[in-house]
């Protein structure tokens, strides 16, 4: 609202300090600016008549909440302030408020001159003249920053508690002292089975709420004595008429007066709980059944190790009556060996109480025998219904006994060899072994003879093979029963008459099997006793499984002699085939090749011989011409000078003498050509599919100008030289093509390995000019030996010795097929009956000798 500014005449009483009226102002003025500095509220007036209303007055709480000096403040509008999040709104009606010149109040976020935020409630008026103009306007700021922030803690709380009710697995609950409900949390509807709190607010009574009617009474009557109850449990009827069990914590709230307000409190849902109590009181009784029925022994200790409680199975194990180990320390019936190891197990279960441990030694029995006991042990001693250490332990000596067989199966198994007759040594001994016999025996029947194959432990005179009338392991073979056959008592059987085993080394029991050889039985294991025992079940399933093993290994060595001999032979019909297969290969190969040659040597011997043929009648002609010319010069010593002059253009003399010699060239070179061409026939030998009569050396010398080209120097490459040191051959018996095929493969080898292991064309001193040597010789008039050598980088001991199989190769990927060699083998050797070596090192070159009847 507006602020008169005018003071009342009476306040100007002439008795007041200072005795005049201008005195009396001042006072006055001075009263209100003390007031002014004493309040806590900030205080600013601004100056309605000037441009952007700059602050004229503020007082020091002013000062105090904002952090600014007075110097800082007067002059200036308030929007220094303000901050990027001032409420917009607030600012909108303060602006109002200045434009129409009335009351304003708002709350402001500011922000002081160190940065910090502040709240203030700011009350703005405007101040009046006596002419009611707008002077002034006095703004009033309250710091409310502590107010705001906990409103803000408050939110927060509310929010949080709020979240909490809404979530809560558990209902949340009030009630009036009649019964209804007042507030409900979503876990409540849900267990009472409403859809929402809302309905069940509508819906639902604590009055109507208990399956039995007497256990809200109790509630009610519960609470009033102590004010609150804690886990009351209930059957309570669900909105669909179905009943739940719940528990409750509900406690009353009144007022200062001591009436009674409402009820508050939580609910939890039980009923799983109790289906679980009602199973354990159904099961208790089992287990009680089970515990006094069960073959596992349960004992109870005491902390000194002392047993205060036996199951009755005790008896059925170990063969005592409970009273009897009743009060007497547990390790005196533990083997001598076990006693440490229980001693430390009882100390862990005494260190770490109801943590399970597992436990196992030999445990003596009333017959004075080791039983192999396995259990758990648990320290209960805080467990008042219990206050012992809990043992629960089985016999597992069958276990035991049958895991150290298996073992030694495995052990045995992992040790075959691809010999049957060692491995079914092995088994006839592990049978010996895991049985206890005095010996074991695998024997054979063939024939009416009684071979033992196989024996463990037997006497130093043991036949190896005696007559097989009147044996048991005879009867037991021809029997022919894949189960297992027990004689407890041989000396009252017939064989203690007639088997002369038994006879002569007093045996007394037999436990054995026939073994089984696909459709028949070839023999039977057995193990011999010198004492009478009782095989177990485990026992004849053990022969049984051993005598399988033998029968795998008869027929793993009859299947491996049939596969020896079908390997034997698919070998040699693979080596045919494989060599048949490379024959037709480079047949075919130097079959296309040969024609390849044949076809281009008589396309090119066509005109070269049209060529040679003419070339002699056009010597004639020229020579005719050159003499006529002559005879014209000596019978016209002075000719014309028209014919003068045409001689000498055309140099006459020069020509008559260069033109012989020229017609002599394109005669050699026609001769060359045709030699060329007969090489390529040589070479190809189209015509030649048998035996005949050939020049080696003419041969040779086909393959090479075959492979003049690579023998040649290039830019890179400095060429290879070739020494030729050809001895004096006849002409020998062979398949001419079939050879140059083999020289072929040979020399184009030296070239390759001279070409990768050699450095460029500009040599230095020290290098080694690539070379091949051919060099041929007669060795006693009755063979030929060709040496075809290069002094290229030699060849590994390890690929020599494979040099010839089919498909070896040293050469990358697509270079080479590993064919050449063997073919060239398979040539030499088996089609000409000679001998194919190489000879090298590594470093030293390569050599290849060839050998060749003559006849």
């Amino acid at each position: 609202m507006p602020i008169d500014i005018n003071i009342p005449s009476d306040n100007l009483s002439p008795t007041r300090t200072g005795g005049n009226p201008p005195n009396l102002i001042e006072e006055v003025f001075r009263l209100y600016d003390r007031a002014l500095a004493a309040t806590s509220n900030g205080i600013v007036i601004a100056d309605a008549t000037r441009p952007d209303r700059p602050i004229v007055y503020c007082n020091p709480a002013f000062e105090q909440i904002t952090g600014y000096d007075r110097s800082e403040i007067i002059g200036h509008n308030c929007r220094f302030l303000q901050g990027p999040d001032t409420d917009r709104t607030a600012l909108a009606q303060i602006r109002v408020a200045l434009q129409e010149q009335h009351d304003c109040k708002v709350v402001l976020k500011n922000y002081r001159k160190d940065g910090t935020p502040f709240w203030n409630e700011l009350t703005i008026s405007p101040v009046r003249d006596s002419s009611g103009t707008v002077t002034h306007f006095i703004g009033v700021q309250s710091d409310i920053t502590d107010r705001k922030q906990a409103e803000f803690a408050l939110k927060q709380a509310e929010a949080k508690y709020r979240s909490i009710f809404e979530n809560a697995t558990e209902g949340i609950f009030q009630t009036a002292p009649d019964g209804r409900y007042l507030s409900a949390n979503p876990a409540l509807a849900r267990i009472y089975g409403y859809d929402s709190p809302s309905e069940l607010i509508a819906k639902c009574s604590a009055k109507n709420l208990y399956a039995d009617r007497t256990r809200g009474a109790d509630l009610s009557a519960e609470i009033s004595r102590v004010g609150s109850l804690k886990e009351f449990e209930s059957c309570i009827f669900r909105c669909d008429g179905s009943t739940t069990w719940i528990s409750e914590n509900v406690r009353e709230v009144r007022n200062e007066n001591g009436e009674l307000l409402y009820y508050e409190g939580s609910v939890a849902e039980i009923a799983d709980r109790k289906l679980a109590e009602s199973a354990l009181l159904q099961n208790e009784a089992k287990w009680r059944s089970l515990i006094l029925n069960s073959s596992d022994i349960i004992t109870i200790l005491d902390a000194s190790g002392r047993i205060f409680y036996e199951s009755p199975s005790v008896e059925t194990v170990l063969d005592y009556e409970p009273e009897e180990l009743i009060g007497r320390m547990v390790l005196d019936f533990i083997h001598p060996d076990d006693r440490p190891s229980v001693i430390s197990d009882l100390q862990k279960l005494i260190a770490n109480p109801a943590d399970p441990i597992a436990l196992e030694a030999r445990f003596r029995r009333a017959d004075g025998s080791w039983c192999f006991l396995e259990g758990v042990g648990i320290n209960l001693l805080a467990d008042p219904a219990v206050n012992g250490i809990v043992v629960n332990s089985r016999d597992m000596t069958a276990r035991r006994q049958a895991e150290y067989r298996l073992s030694k199966i495995n052990e045995c198994f992992l040790g075959f060899t691809t010999d049957a007759t060692d491995n079914i040594q092995r088994l006839t001994a592990l049978a010996g072994e895991l049985l206890g016999g005095s010996s074991a025996i695998y024997s054979r029947v063939d024939s009416g003879l009684l071979r033992a194959i196989a024996t463990w432990q037997t006497p130093p005179d043991y036949p190896e093979v005696d007559r097989a009338e009147g044996h048991v392991c005879t009867d037991v073979c021809h029997k022919g029963s894949d189960r297992a056959v027990v004689i407890p008592n041989l000396q009252n059987t017939i064989y203690g008459q007639i088997d002369p085993a038994v006879i002569r080394y007093q045996l007394q029991s037999y436990l054995g099997q026939a073994v089984r050889l696909g459709d028949n039985y070839v023999g039977s294991v057995c193990v011999l006793y010198t004492e009478s025992i009782a095989p177990t079940e485990a026992d004849c399933k053990l022969i049984g499984i051993i005598a399988g093993a033998i029968g795998v290994e008869e027929e793993r060595a009859a299947s491996a002699a049939r596969d020896r001999q079908k390997s034997r032979e698919l070998q040699t019909a693979l080596r045919d085939l494989q060599q048949t297969q490379m024959q037709l290969v480079q047949t075919e190969k130097m079959s296309s090749l040969g024609q390849v040659l044949a076809g281009i040597a008589h396309e090119i011997n066509n005109p070269v011989g049209f060529v040679a043929g003419n070339l002699c009648h056009v010597r004639g002609y020229v020579l005719d011409l050159l003499e006529i010319v002559q005879v014209y010069r000596e019978e016209y010593p002075n000719p014309p000078a028209k014919i003068q002059k045409q001689a000498e253009d055309i140099d006459l003399g020069f020509l008559a003498e260069d033109l012989p010699k020229l017609l002599n060239s394109m005669h050699t070179g026609c001769d060359r050509i045709v030699e060329i061409i007969q090489t390529l026939r040589n070479f190809s030998r189209t015509d030649e599919a048998k035996f005949k009569p050939a020049d080696i050396h003419e041969g040779l010398d086909s393959t090479l100008l075959m492979l003049n080209s690579r023998l040649k120097a290039k830019a890179h490459w400095q060429g290879i030289e070739v020494i030729k040191e050809y001895g004096e051959l006849p002409k020998i018996p062979c398949h001419p093509g079939q050879l140059n095929q083999v020289f072929m493969n040979i020399l184009a080898n030296a070239m390759d390995a001279l070409e990768e292991s050699s450095i460029p064309a500009n040599k230095t001193a020290d290098s080694t000019f690539p070379t091949i040597t051919i060099k041929t010789e007669t060795i006693d008039n009755k063979s030929i030996r060709i040496r075809i050598k290069d002094n290229g980088p030699g060849i590994p001991e390890d690929n020599l010795v494979r040099l010839f199989d089919p498909f070896f190769t040293t050469k990358p990927v697509g270079k080479g097929t590993g064919l050449g060699l063997s073919i060239s083998h398979q040539i030499v050797v088996e089609k000409h009956n000679g001998k194919l070596q190489c000879i090298s090192a590594p470093g030293k070159g390569t050599e290849f000798i060839i050998e060749l009847p003559i006849r």
